[in-house]
């Protein structure tokens, strides 16, 4: 039951949102990780493995679930590098950004991947949606959408570590709490903030865009110094 009510609850979040910014070509990829991924146990039975203790496979489900929320929301942010570094669009701070969101949900990803394994869990991939439209010709919304998505990955990770306390698991409910809870509050924050300038500069028209680029730009390039673009100064 706790399982399906966190199944549930993400499958309506984004409904408005959506709605309210006509974002019905991006509405698969919002929700296809909402699907319960089915019951694991159907197909193998690890629950008594000698290297398996007290990991109940309702756990192990969950976990594969945020692995796939992961990698939808990484997919999200790959559409949106690869539309401002076209060179039609010569965006390279927006660029940089949303590359290196791209980057940190992958980790996520990984990181949540070998936790499975290393807790005796068996990794199920699921299909992962890919935005239909993949033109993000206003900043603010793409922003926008950027932030209910950290918004929706912290909600799903809070009720997976409801459902690891419910289970007695405190390894679980410690893991996702230390290592993912203040990213996405990182994250919500600095974008919120991010979108808070794009809505000043932006609406000034082109000039107000560039600044706005060159500025995040120049924030990226402090922050992430190991990501390289072979057109960075253009």
């Amino acid at each position: 039951m706790a399982f399906q009510n966190f199944v549930s609850k993400c499958a309506f979040a984004f409904k408005p949102f959506i709605r309210q910014h006509n974002l019905l070509p991006f509405s698969k990829a919002f929700t296809s990780d909402c699907k319960e991924p089915g019951d694991d146990s159907q197909k193998h039975s690890t629950i008594n493995k000698v290297f398996r203790h007290c990991y109940p496979e309702v756990l192990e489900g969950a976990i594969n679930h945020q692995i796939l929320s992961e990698l939808n929301a990484s997919m999200i942010y790959l559409s949106m590098f690869c539309y401002y570094g076209r060179t039609d669009i010569a965006l390279p701070g927006c660029q940089a950004f949303f590359r290196a969101m791209y980057n940190e949900e992958q980790t996520h990803a990984f990181s949540l991947i070998d936790y499975q394994l290393m807790r005796g869990g068996l990794v199920t991939l699921y299909p992962v949606t890919v935005p239909e439209d993949m033109n993000w010709t206003d900043i603010t919304v793409a922003l926008g959408v950027a932030i209910e998505l950290e918004k929706r990955v912290k909600e799903k990770l809070e009720e997976v570590v409801q459902l690891a306390e419910c289970h007695k698991d405190l390894q679980l409910a410690d893991f996702i709490t230390s290592k993912f809870l203040k990213e996405q509050n990182d994250s919500i924050c600095e974008m919120g903030r991010l979108l808070t300038k794009a809505k000043r500069l932006v609406d000034t028209g082109g000039v107000g865009r560039h600044l706005f680029d060159r500025e995040i730009f120049e924030y990226m390039r402090d922050k992430n110094p190991e990501i390289k673009f072979p057109y960075r100064n253009i």
